[in-house]
């Protein structure tokens, strides 16, 4: 979910992700693997953050942001049974706390789905129909997107390089509002977006100290305008 699927489903987004990372986490336990790396979220961090930017040790610092409590909580939960597997076990393991993250098989879904994704759903409808791009909020909200592409490449960099909590980012923080004017240019319906300061912006800033992934030389390949560009393409071509 994005934000208005979290905050219409706390308890499902619950449930449904500790179901989830409670199975694989013991899987990997009782299959004898040699390490599990697990893919976390951003949302974990204490809101207000205990730091900004976003520092792995500070996770459990205070409570997540309340439009994402139930899904934060349920990855908190994942961390906390990686910790108490490795002391009674000795798993290795490694936990990615996410950025933004977007790209092609994504889940497009204008109502509930994240930000960019949602997004390009929403210009795609206006190509085919000729109506509005409807914003939520004012555009305001600052994120760190990562385009799939390299976030493959982060989790296997983790997996071979690093244990515990890693923070996974472009380094780079794009305001919503310059993401919709970039898909803006790509689309050619700059012209038809209109802002809805009715709906909830989120938290208005989220970036993470990357010097741990920083530490196994990783860079970015693909800047974020061309991976909105192959994204677009892609889900022109499904729809």
């Amino acid at each position: 979910y994005g934000i208005m699927g979290n905050m219409k489903n706390q308890g499902l987004s619950f449930y449904d992700n500790n179901l989830i990372n409670t199975a694989v986490v013991d899987a990997a336990h009782r299959a004898g693997v040699k390490k599990i790396t697990v893919m976390g979220t951003g949302a974990i961090y204490p809101f207000p953050p205990a730091s900004l930017p976003l520092r792995e040790a500070t996770v459990f610092d205070g409570r997540p942001h309340p439009s994402e409590s139930g899904y934060a909580h349920a990855k908190r939960a994942m961390l906390a049974m990686l910790e108490a597997y490795q002391e009674s076990y000795g798993t290795r393991w490694a936990y990615i706390a996410s950025c933004n993250l977007f790209g092609p098989r994504d889940k497009f879904d204008i109502e509930g789905g994240h930000v960019v994704p949602s997004l390009i759903a929403k210009f795609r409808s206006a190509e085919l129909d000729g109506g509005k791009v409807s914003v939520w909020g004012d555009g305001s909200a600052q994120r760190d997107f990562m385009y799939v592409k390299d976030a493959a490449r982060v989790a296997l960099t983790v997996m071979r390089e690093l244990e515990g909590v890693v923070n996974m980012g472009s380094g780079s923080v794009w305001s919503i509002r310059q993401i919709v004017e970039a898909l803006g240019r790509i689309t050619g319906l700059g012209d038809r977006v209109v802002w809805d300061a009715s709906k909830p912006n989120g938290q208005a800033y989220r970036a993470y100290d990357l010097t741990r992934l920083a530490s196994t030389g990783f860079a970015c390949r693909y800047p974020i305008e061309q991976g909105l560009q192959e994204t677009w393409d892609w889900y022109r071509g499904q729809t």
